[in-house]
């Protein structure tokens, strides 16, 4: 037998102790390779009350109304002076009507039907009925070398279409009160401004009719309606 066999144990004795197993090391997570990290979860948008911006511009409409805006500007550099014109005529043939009155119409003028006036001094017509005046027109009488003639007449003829025999020109609507001598109411349309021109003048006597009375075309309408064969005719100047 040896001897550690044969070694009894002693009570007394503290035996030592028996050192414990170390622990084995935890191994770390393994990291993939190429693997980017895993971003943190973004907070959820706020709402935020949406204000009204500009609306987009459209342009194809914004093309049409620029065109639009050039055309009314052009059409208004041309149309511009024409009424002008147009409003200084309106004006001037009310001029006689308004700042100059109406002549005194001549005695016994009340005792017949129909009656008409002309106003060399005016360059005014007036047709009566009844003693009553009932309409009025612009006119043209003759200039310095072919006067028109004062005095008391009567319609005595009247031809819608006639055409002067001595001159050529046509003058609608006539109706003659000197028809030895050719003098007629009759349609023209050299009435505007040469009327303005000699009535503005002072009568200048250069300008007017070749001895006729020329009225517009609206005017000897209405005078070849209402003139009857015999009414008679009163040629006046109010300068005299």
């Amino acid at each position: 037998m040896s001897d550690a066999d044969d070694k009894v144990p002693n009570p007394d004795e503290t035996p030592e102790p028996t050192p414990a197993p170390e622990a084995a090391p935890t191994p770390a997570p393994a990291t993939p390779v190429n693997s980017e990290p895993v971003a943190a979860p973004a907070p959820a948008p706020v709402t935020q009350p949406v204000e009204a911006g500009p609306e987009e511009v459209d342009l194809e409409k914004a093309v049409k109304h620029t065109r639009s805006i050039f055309r009314s500007v052009w059409f208004w550099v041309i149309a511009g002076p024409v009424n002008l014109i147009i409003a200084a005529l309106v004006i001037a043939f009310a001029f006689p009507f308004i700042f100059l009155g109406f002549p005194e119409p001549p005695a016994g003028l009340e005792s017949v039907k129909k009656a008409v006036v002309i106003d060399k001094f005016r360059q005014a017509a007036y047709g009566y009925e009844n003693g009553k005046l009932v309409s009025r027109y612009v006119v043209l009488t003759g200039d310095g070398d072919h006067d028109t003639p004062v005095g008391k007449f009567k319609i005595t003829k009247k031809d819608k279409d006639y055409v002067s025999r001595q001159y050529g020109d046509p003058m609608p609507n006539a109706v003659f009160f000197i028809e030895s001598r050719g003098i007629a109411m009759h349609s023209s349309f050299a009435v505007g401004f040469k009327w303005c021109a000699k009535l503005l003048s002072g009568h200048h006597p250069y300008i007017g009719s070749h001895g006729c009375v020329r009225m517009t075309p609206w005017g000897s309408h209405r005078m070849y309606k209402f003139g009857d064969f015999g009414t008679p005719v009163w040629v006046i100047d109010t300068r005299n």
